[in-house]
C-alpha cells in the first residue's frame, strides 16, 4: 500500500499535457518567420512594422493556445519568456527595434541565435511529451 501511495503521488506530481504535433509545427513556423524578420532589423522598423505586428499576434496566439492546455506550466513559461516585450528574447528584440529604428548586424546575429535556441527548447520540450 505504501508503494502504491508513493507511485500515485509521483504520477500526480509529474502530470504534463499530452504531446501535440500542432505545437511543434507552430513553433517551427514561428521560428522561421521570426529569424527571417529579425534579419531585416538592420533596416528601418517602419518598413516592417506590419510584419512585426503580424508576428507579435502569432506569437501571442501561440502563448494563448499553450495557456489553454492543462498541466502545461513549463511550456507556458517558455513561450512567455520568448514573447515578453521587455525580455531578452524575441519580444524584447522587437521592442528594441521599434524604439531604436534600426539595429546593428552583430546584435541581430547574436539575438537570432538566442531566439532559435529558445524555439528549439520549446520544440524539444513538446517532443519530450511523446
Amino acid at each position: 500500500m505504501k508503494k502504491l501511495t508513493l507511485l500515485l503521488l509521483f504520477a500526480v506530481g509529474c502530470a504534463i499535457s499530452p504531446y501535440r504535433q500542432s505545437t511543434v509545427d507552430t513553433a517551427e513556423s514561428l521560428r522561421d518567420q521570426s529569424t527571417a524578420l529579425m534579419a531585416k532589423a538592420v533596416e528601418p522598423f517602419t518598413d516592417h512594422s506590419d510584419s512585426v505586428a503580424a508576428l507579435r499576434e502569432r506569437l501571442l496566439g501561440a502563448l494563448r493556445s499553450e495557456s489553454a492546455r492543462a498541466e502545461n506550466s513549463e511550456s507556458i513559461a517558455q513561450w512567455g519568456l520568448l514573447a515578453d516585450p521587455e525580455g531578452a528574447l524575441l519580444g524584447g528584440f522587437l521592442t528594441r527595434w521599434e524604439q531604436r529604428g534600426t539595429l546593428g548586424q552583430l546584435f541581430v546575429n547574436a539575438k537570432r541565435t538566442q531566439v532559435v535556441a529558445a524555439f528549439n527548447i520549446i520544440i524539444e520540450t513538446e517532443r519530450a511529451k511523446r
